[in-house]
């Protein structure tokens, strides 16, 4: 039982970070990104690795679950808006790495619903960055390329978003 647990942490590890980047962009709330993801896996651990079927591709099998997923979620939600603010997930704040940027000392010193509160009155384009950026750690190219934008474009949202943030946060 513990080579499965095994075998299905290596798998998780290796193709997480790609999938919940192609959900971010898909879905309503990063909450919603983690339920999928959630399902996806449990979905794969239960009729995959613990009853040994044969799968050659893990990564395009994994693929096809997650893109199967999401039609379900569009079924439910019957819409697709994106806006990836989660008030509840707030977890991701916590992680921001310490820096010398001056644009981040406002997270050193406010508090944690300081920021929840502030991130609310951000617009959706400067939310889906933040999160894209400091949550999935994903490079401004990599951002640019999932909403078909301008590199450059991203980057002055970034930086824009972060210092409307200590704004919020500085009221």
């Amino acid at each position: 039982m513990n080579d499965i647990h095994t075998e299905f942490e290596k798998i998780y590890r290796a193709s997480f970070p790609s999938l919940s980047k192609y959900v971010l962009f898909r879905v309503a709330q990063a909450s919603d990104m983690e339920d999928l993801l959630q399902n996806v896996y449990a979905d794969f651990y239960r009729n995959v690795l613990t009853k040994k079927k044969d799968v050659n591709d893990v990564d395009a099998y994994l693929m096809q679950m997650t893109q199967n997923e999401l039609k379900k979620y569009y079924r439910f939600k019957k819409k697709a808006p994106i806006t990836l603010i989660d008030v509840d997930d707030n977890a991701w704040v916590q992680e921001i790495p310490d820096a010398d940027n001056p644009h981040l000392h406002v997270i050193e010193r406010s508090t944690l619903e300081g920021i929840e509160t502030a991130l609310k009155r951000l617009d959706f384009p400067q939310q889906q960055v933040l999160i894209a950026k400091l949550k999935l750690e994903m490079t401004f190219a990599e951002i640019a390329l999932s909403l078909h934008s301008n590199e450059n474009t991203i980057k002055a949202r970034y930086y824009r978003a972060l210092e409307r943030l200590q704004k919020e946060v500085d009221k």
